[in-house]
Parts: structure tokens; C-alpha cells; sequence
């Protein structure tokens, strides 16, 4: 039988492991997806 509390703290665990992973990657990419729309929208609008 599955210990429910054991499952619990996996689950925990895993959500803060990737909830650490996301602070540190998902700000990155968030600027890298900033930067590339203003230079799409910069050459779209030269190109007009």
C-alpha cells in the first residue's frame, strides 16, 4: 500500500524543484520573447 503522507512530500518536492526551476528560466524567456516581438514589430514597420 501507498503511504498517502509519503506521496504528499513527493509531490512537494517536485513542485518546488520546478517552481525554482521556473523563477530562474521562465524571466528569461520572457524577456527573449519581449525582444524578438519589438524586433518584429520594428522591421514590420520599416518595411510598411
Amino acid at each position: 500500500d501507498c503511504d498517502p503522507p509519503a506521496l504528499e512530500t513527493k509531490a512537494t518536492h517536485v513542485e518546488e524543484s520546478t517552481g525554482v526551476t521556473a523563477t530562474r528560466f521562465v524571466p528569461r524567456l520572457v524577456i527573449l520573447g519581449q525582444e524578438l516581438v519589438e524586433q518584429h514589430l520594428l522591421v514590420v514597420v520599416q518595411g510598411q
